[in-house]
C-alpha cells in the first residue's frame, strides 16, 4: 500500500478529495496509476475501488464499471476483505440512478463482508443513497423521502454508520433553498462525531459545513472551517 500511495503522488498531485473540484484530479491520477504494469494485483484492486468511490458522484456509470472490475479481480485473487468496500461504493453509484433495489442489494453484500454492521444499520443508508445524488429528484420529493427515513436512523447501532447517515441527510439538502436544514443536520453529525471520538467523520462533516458557509457567502467562517478540517484530517 505504501508503494501505491507513492505512485499516486508520482502520477498526479494528490489532495484530499474535498479540496478538489468534484474529485476529478484524484480520479485522473488514479487512472494513470492503473497503466503502471508494476503494481500488484492487490494494489490494482485498491486503485479500482478508489476509482469507484471517486466516480460515484462524477460519473456513476463509470463508477459501476470500475467497481465491477475491482470485484472480479478481488474474487480472482481471494482479496475478500476488500469486497465490502467495493460493494458499498457500487451501492452509492446505483443510488445515483434512484435504483434503490440494486443499491440495497449491494449494501447487503457489503454487510456480508463487514459483519460488524447489521441489516438495520445498512437499510437507512441505502435508502438515503438512492435519494441523495440523483439530480432528477425535486427537493420536495427528496425532503419527503428523507423525512420518512429519518426515524430509522435512531435504530442504527454502528456509530460510524449513524453519523455517516446523519451527515448524508445534511449533504442531501446542500442548496440555498434548504441550507438551514443542511446546516443543522451536519452540525448534529459533527457533535455526534465528537461524542463518539470519530475524528474522520468529524473532519468529513466539517468540510461539508465549510461548503454550507461558502453557499451562504460567509467566507470568513468558510475559511475557518476549512483550516479546522485540515487540522482534523
Amino acid at each position: 500500500m505504501k508503494q501505491l500511495i507513492i505512485l499516486i503522488f508520482l502520477f498526479g498531485s494528490w489532495q484530499p478529495a474535498n479540496a478538489q473540484k468534484e474529485g476529478q484530479p484524484l480520479a485522473d491520477s488514479l487512472e494513470q496509476v492503473l497503466k503502471n504494469v508494476n503494481i500488484t494485483d492487490t494494489e490494482r484492486v485498491d486503485v479500482l475501488a478508489m476509482l469507484a468511490y471517486e466516480y460515484r458522484n462524477l460519473l456513476p456509470r463509470k463508477a459501476i464499471v470500475f467497481g465491477e472490475q475491482a470485484e472480479l479481480l478481488a474474487k480472482n485473487i481471494h482479496y475478500d476483505k476488500k469486497l465490502g468496500e467495493i460493494y458499498l461504493y457500487q451501492s452509492y453509484a446505483y443510488g445515483f440512478f434512484n435504483d434503490i433495489v440494486k443499491s440495497y442489494e449491494l449494501a447487503l453484500l457489503a454487510l456480508k463482508y463487514n459483519t460488524e454492521y447489521k441489516v438495520k444499520d445498512i437499510l437507512p443508508l441505502s435508502k438515503l443513497i438512492a435519494f441523495q445524488w440523483n439530480p432528477n429528484i425535486s427537493n420536495e420529493h427528496r425532503y419527503s423521502a428523507i423525512s420518512k427515513i429519518l426515524p430509522e436512523v435512531n435504530t442504527i447501532e454502528s456509530k460510524v454508520w449513524y453519523i455517516r447517515t446523519i451527515g448524508g441527510f445534511g449533504n442531501a439538502f446542500n442548496s440555498e433553498a434548504n441550507i438551514d436544514i443542511s446546516d443543522s443536520l451536519i452540525r448534529l453529525a459533527i457533535a455526534e462525531s465528537q461524542k463518539y471520538n470519530q475524528k474522520f467523520m468529524e473532519a468529513h462533516n466539517t468540510a461539508r459545513l465549510a461548503d454550507i458557509y461558502f453557499i451562504k457567502q460567509q467566507y470568513d467562517t468558510c475559511i475557518y472551517l476549512t483550516k479546522k478540517n485540515e487540522c482534523l484530517s
